[in-house]
């Protein structure tokens, strides 16, 4: 006698996006920072700074390879992270501050449903977005 074997459900169940929400567009700019130019200056630091110790080491011991040029690289990296990250710094803090003002401002329009109105929040088109409707 063949089990019947139960399909796991793989379709969406959800059939529509839901309606964007006050900020969502200014939390994903903030993401994408966070997440492409700041990640790669700091992963970029850290290793070639692994690397430098680990030739100094190297040279402490008696062995062929000189650090001067992994000392040189790192330092040359360190720099441009430390002032890439120092200008993301300002870009972060205004997002920050943008994604509070969308939201407070979103949740005061949102009171506004029970007198009638429709709110919509964080349109998005090519090239700008409306933060409330």
């Amino acid at each position: 006698m063949k089990r019947a074997s139960k399909k796991r459900q793989t379709k969406d169940p959800i059939k529509q996006d839901p309606l964007p929400q006050a900020g969502d567009s200014t939390y994903r700019q903030l993401q994408e920072l966070l997440d492409g130019s700041a990640s790669f200056w700091l992963f970029a630091s850290a290793t070639l700074l692994a690397l430098t110790v680990a030739r100094w080491i190297e040279y402490w011991q008696q062995r062929v390879l000189h650090p001067v040029f992994w000392t040189a690289a790192t330092i040359v990296v360190i720099a441009i992270a430390a002032f890439k990250i120092r200008r993301l710094r300002g870009q972060i803090k205004d997002l920050r501050l943008g994604i509070r003002g969308e939201m407070a401002v979103g949740q005061f329009l949102e009171q506004t449903r029970s007198m009638g109105y429709r709110v919509y929040h964080d349109i998005e088109e090519k090239g700008f977005n409306i933060d409330h409707v």
